[in-house]
Formats: structure tokens, C-alpha cells, sequence
């Protein structure tokens, strides 16, 4: 069904990134069934995934989603030994503030919660940093504070779409979630 072992990684990090659109209360814009199968156009080793397929996953993440599994010992034990964790301060997504956050990177992927966890929490939200681009945002452009964004895939003009705003108060900081 899968042209190649690439096509599979793509459809297993657009279910995840699809998961993460319909349940995070933070996306403002919730994707429609047909803007996912448009998302995953040609991405099926230059051909497109069976429209069922997509479809199937689409209702199936809608009704239920998925989450971290968690055992006697909480969710927090799996955020032991992170890349990158500390506090950063993050945009809003449906309201425009910004909020501290304690933030976790860990094999790819930046996890988010009011605090730090310790064994039970699980995250406000996932992030994987898979195809995203991390960019100082230049200190011309900031209030005197060290931001910097997460953007997508460049769009069809060559102009990279924002995902995500976060702010550290240390520049080293910012510097080494950028190379994270």
C-alpha cells in the first residue's frame, strides 16, 4: 500500500500531527477531512494514499484519540533523560498570550506542561519537531527578549507557515532549542 519506507514515516507523522490538530484545545483551526487527504497528496512516493485510507484514519482519530500509554509508574518516567528541558514561554494558539511552560525535547519531539512533571502529568501538548525549521527571530523584530519560531514546510509562494512562537529569557537558551 505504501510506496517505500519514507511514504510510511510521512503517513505515521501525519496521523500524529492530524491527532494533535483535532484534540490539543490550543489549534485554533481544526483540519476538515478533506484538507487532510489534500495534506497528503502525493506523498505516497509521488502518488497519492487510497482516499479510503485516509479517510478511515481521519474518522478514526476524530472519534478517538490517542495518547500516551501510561503505567504504574505515570507518564512522567518517560521524560527522564530529555535532550533539552527547561522553561521557555509559549504563544497561544486560540488566545494570543503568552504563557510559561515547562518544555521537554526528547528524540525529536518538544512536549509541553504547566510544570514540571513529576510521574503522572501528562503533556498540554506535543510537538514533532520532524519537518519543522527552529529560527532566531532577530533581536530588531523583539522587545529586547531572545524569540524564536517553529515553522512548516515552506507553501507554494516559498513563504515558510508559523507554527509556533516561544520565548527564552537566556539567548544560550534559545541557541540550543534552535539546534535541538
Amino acid at each position: 500500500m505504501q510506496a517505500n519506507e519514507d511514504a510510511c514515516y510521512f503517513l505515521a507523522f501525519s496521523t500524529v500531527m492530524l491527532n494533535t490538530s483535532l484534540h490539543n484545545p490550543s489549534v485554533a483551526k481544526r483540519p476538515t477531512i478533506s484538507e487532510f487527504v489534500n495534506m497528503n497528496r502525493g506523498q505516497n512516493g509521488k502518488a497519492d494514499f487510497p482516499q479510503a485510507l485516509l479517510e478511515g484514519i481521519y474518522i478514526s482519530i476524530n472519534a478517538d484519540e490517542f495518547k500516551i500509554p501510561e503505567d504504574e509508574k505515570g507518564a512522567g518516567y518517560v521524560f527522564v533523560n530529555p535532550d533539552k528541558k527547561g522553561f521557555l514561554v509559549k504563544e497561544g494558539g486560540k488566545h494570543k498570550s503568552w504563557m510559561r511552560r515547562w518544555v521537554v525535547i526528547l528524540n525529536g519531539v518538544l512536549y509541553y506542561f504547566k510544570n514540571p512533571p513529576e510521574g503522572d502529568e501528562t503533556p498540554m501538548g506535543i510537538v514533532p519537531l520532524e519537518n519543522l525549521v527552529a529560527e532566531q527571530v532577530p533581536k530588531s523584530k523583539t522587545d529586547g527578549f531572545s524569540y524564536f519560531a517553529l515553522t512548516g514546510v515552506p507553501d507554494s509562494n516559498g513563504t515558510r507557515v508559523l507554527l509556533y512562537s516561544l520565548c527564552a529569557c537566556v539567548r544560550a537558551c534559545v541557541r540550543a532549542c534552535v539546534r535541538a
